[in-house]
C-alpha cells in the first residue's frame, strides 16, 4: 500500500461503479490521481439540438502507485472487449478503518481502455520508486454524482 500522504485527497480513482457497490470503500482499493483531464464536445444547432457526426470522448488520467502490481489492472482492461467501469471520486476525505467517510462529487465513467504507459519515477524527497501509469479512456458514459442529484451523459450506447 502506498504511504500515507494525507486524510484528504483531490482526486481518487475506484476500479468500479461507486453507485453500486454497497459496501464501503477502502482506501487501499483506490489509487490517486496526479493528473487529469478530459474532453466532450457535441454540435449542436441555434435550438440547441445535436446534429452531424459525434465526436470522440476521452479522459486522460495518471494514476500514482506505489505498488507496480496494481497497474495490472489498466493493461488487463486494455485488452478486453467490454467497457471498464472507473469511478474518480473528488475531494475524498478517508476516515475509520481507511474507509471512505466523505467526498464532494464523482464521476462514474464507462468505456474503452485504449492506451497504457508507464514509468517509474522517484518519490519526492526519497529513495522510493513509484510508478506513473498513463491511461487513455474511450468513454461510452458518464455520470456524474453530486450531492444534490447524479446526472447522466450518455456518449455512445453500450450493451
Amino acid at each position: 500500500m502506498p504511504q500515507k500522504l494525507s486524510n484528504h485527497l483531490k482526486a481518487v480513482i475506484y476500479p468500479e461503479n461507486l453507485l453500486e457497490n454497497d459496501v464501503r470503500i477502502l482506501r487501499e482499493h483506490c489509487a490517486m490521481i496526479t493528473q487529469f483531464s478530459y474532453q466532450c464536445s457535441r454540435s449542436r444547432n441555434d435550438a440547441g439540438y445535436p446534429y452531424g457526426k459525434t465526436l470522440p470522448s476521452t479522459i486522460d488520467f495518471t494514476v500514482r502507485l506505489g505498488v507496480p502490481e496494481d497497474g495490472k489492472l489498466y493493461y488487463e482492461q486494455m485488452h478486453q472487449n467490454q467497457p471498464a467501469t472507473f469511478t474518480f471520486i473528488f475531494n475524498a476525505t478517508f476516515g475509520a478503518y481507511e474507509r471512505l467517510a466523505d467526498y464532494e462529487d464523482a464521476m462514474i465513467v464507462k468505456g474503452f481502455v485504449v492506451d497504457v504507459e508507464d514509468d517509474y519515477t522517484s518519490a519526492d524527497g526519497e529513495d522510493a520508486e513509484q510508478m506513473l501509469v498513463h491511461v487513455r479512456l474511450l468513454i461510452n458514459s458518464i455520470i456524474y454524482n453530486g450531492r444534490d442529484r447524479n446526472r447522466t451523459l450518455e456518449i455512445y450506447k453500450s450493451n
